[in-house]
């Protein structure tokens, strides 16, 4: 068994494919995502050109068809949980590293990202990962980037068709210790990392958000499968509102429909609860300057946050 040196705690910076590939694919519809696996193509819109007189306005396209790999029957869409474990593995690669465990998964998703964090899988974490990462191997994407990368100057590859994560598991001795739920990633005909296609098309576009890994570890908090996806989800759109200048409001409609949360009562309350103690924790932290739940009418809309004030704004 051949011995693996790595560095035992995940990356301390997480890179997030922020395209519109990415937000896409992971928000398909049961039928839609059928339907590809069926065969058909799906186009995004990359761009709308600028009308001429008489004329309407035309767009700029890519397409992209998923499918499962031979000997692979899933039907189960891709998640934000699916692409937050990939997110975490691109950080990994990033960074060089030619493996990254199961442990080490998690505590990139909790933001454990210190020597000595807490990477103890239990089994509904465990469970959660292993779909995942099974999932984004199986899952093999084609994307035709020609007529954007042509029209909008983006350079790299047109046509990209391959795994959405191009490795596979093993057990291995890593320093020492035989470890089991090792993902050890693919190399191409050079030597390098294949990278995740999503992230590639993503890097393309300088699309990429990157925050600092350790603002996900909210102290005490139970890191359930919803919880990670929750705190990964809005930690992103936080970024993204920064960055972009956007209205700095996310509200509870887009948080279950992007989770893929079925709403009631209890689940409102228990996401609010769980989205309020990470807010706070954000707050403590500096990434935002104040947040508060806003109603329409006797429901709750969503929360609202504001950025600290700087020269520049």
């Amino acid at each position: 068994m051949a011995e693996k040196k790595v560095q035992l705690y995940p990356a301390k910076v997480r890179v997030v494919p922020n395209c519109k590939l990415a937000k896409i694919t992971a928000n398909l519809t049961e039928q839609k995502f059928q339907k590809m696996l069926d065969g058909n193509n799906r186009q995004i819109v990359e761009k709308k050109k600028h009308k001429k007189k008489g004329k309407t306005s035309s767009e700029i396209v890519s397409t992209y068809q998923i499918i499962n790999a031979d000997g692979y029957d899933g039907t189960d869409p891709l998640t934000f949980f699916d692409y937050s474990v990939l997110s975490v593995i691109d950080s990994a690669q990033l960074e060089g590293g030619d493996c990254i465990t199961f442990a080490m998964i998690l505590r990139g998703l909790t933001g454990k990202t210190t020597a000595n964090g807490n990477g103890n899988l239990h089994p509904d974490q465990r469970a959660a990962i292993f779909a995942s990462v099974l999932k984004l191997m199986q899952t093999i994407i084609k994307i035709d980037n020609s007529q954007a990368n042509k029209e909008l100057g983006y350079e790299g590859a047109k046509i990209i068709h391959r795994q959405i994560l191009s490795a596979h598991i093993e057990t291995t001795k890593i320093n020492g210790q035989v470890v089991e739920d090792v993902v050890c990633f693919h190399r191409d005909e050079n030597g390098k990392t294949i990278k995740s296609p999503i992230f590639e098309v993503a890097d393309q576009r300088n699309q990429i958000i990157r925050y600092d890994t350790a603002l996900l570890d909210v102290p005490n908090q139970n890191n359930t499968p919803l919880v990670i996806t929750l705190k990964n989800y809005v930690m992103l759109r936080v970024m993204e509102i920064k960055k972009h200048k956007m209205t700095p409001t996310i509200t509870l409609d887009d948080i279950f429909k992007k989770c893929r949360i079925t709403r009631n009562t209890e689940k409102t309350r228990q996401i609010k609860e769980t989205i309020d103690k990470f807010f706070a924790h954000l707050q403590a932290k500096g990434v935002v300057d104040s947040f508060s739940w806003k109603k329409q009418g006797t429901k709750i809309h969503g929360v609202e946050f504001t950025f600290k004030k700087t020269a520049s704004n």
